[in-house]
């Protein structure tokens, strides 16, 4: 969005007039800046606030292979909280021979967090994925479009935000630009990180992380799917609170987002049209 501000000329506009239209052009530069970004410097992938009810909830038994459900975001939200407004979660049975049949692994979205547990001697998967909406558990390879998750050169790699109260198990990230081009990323979790202290964060470098999977990999610039599979030991409880996609928070020193230098226009512009209405 480009924000012209144009000369007056034989006219005399009064105070009002005049502070409207600074406070306008502010609002104006504020706003053109790319939508649905993080708190940070990055694309927000999910914050896990949608559904606020905790109504996203996948669970299965010893007896049960697997259970799939789609959940959308909430509507008249003014950001996208959900990466392609849809979130699938399923659960998949790997191995519950010798587990109680009273007992159930589960994956949850309440309070800002996706929950996984797996109860004693009860192995799962927890997959989560973006690739808007299509109500199956078949990954929609050009669901969300082709979208941009570098829209900086600061965009280095997917953020999560993690507690697990066990070592030893597996982060394995998935991105799709189609059916034949995909990258993929496993994080290995090799430290317990208790849900009563700040979660931790994990980083996944899309330079030096990532590895073609398909096809010539993917292009995270046009991207249709992400999937995010964790894969872990029984008896585990794990969490995660964000997924994003920005710089290493651990990296190079951070530079202002564009918004933030779009802001500090904004201020001065408006500075400059109050100075001149009270002289």
């Amino acid at each position: 969005m480009t924000v012209k501000l144009t000369k007056f000329i034989s006219i005399s506009p009064n105070k009002s007039f005049l502070s409207s239209l600074g406070l306008l052009v502010a609002v104006a530069i504020v706003t053109s800046g790319r939508p649905a970004v993080s708190a940070g410097l990055g694309v927000l992938v999910d914050n896990f606030n949608e559904p606020a009810d905790g109504s996203h909830f996948v669970l299965i038994n010893r007896f049960s292979p697997s259970f799939f459900l789609e959940s959308p975001q909430s509507s008249g939200l003014p950001f996208n909280s959900v990466l392609g407004g849809y979130r699938d979660l399923e659960i998949i049975n790997i191995n519950s021979s010798n587990a109680s049949p009273a007992v159930s692994a589960f994956g949850s979205v309440f309070n800002g967090q996706v929950d996984w547990s797996n109860p004693v001697n009860f192995d799962s998967q927890l997959k989560i994925t973006w690739d808007g909406q299509d109500n199956s558990p078949d990954i929609d390879f050009d669901g969300l479009g082709g979208v941009d998750l570098t829209p900086t050169p600061l965009e280095e790699g997917f953020l999560l935000q993690l507690t697990n109260d066990l070592a030893g198990f597996d982060i394995k990230i998935d991105v799709y630009t189609d059916a034949m081009n995909f990258s993929s990323s496993t994080i290995n979790i090799n430290t317990a990180n208790p849900g009563t202290g700040n979660p931790v964060n994990v980083f996944s470098s899309f330079v030096d992380d990532f590895t073609i999977a398909g096809g010539t990999g993917a292009d995270f610039s046009n991207v249709g799917a992400v999937q995010i599979t964790l894969d872990g030991p029984q008896d585990i409880d794990a969490t995660i609170r964000l997924v994003e996609t920005g710089p290493d928070p651990d990296g190079q020193p951070e530079i202002p987002e564009p918004s933030s230098v779009l802001s500090l226009i904004a201020v001065t512009v408006f500075g400059g049209l109050m100075k001149y209405i009270n002289r």
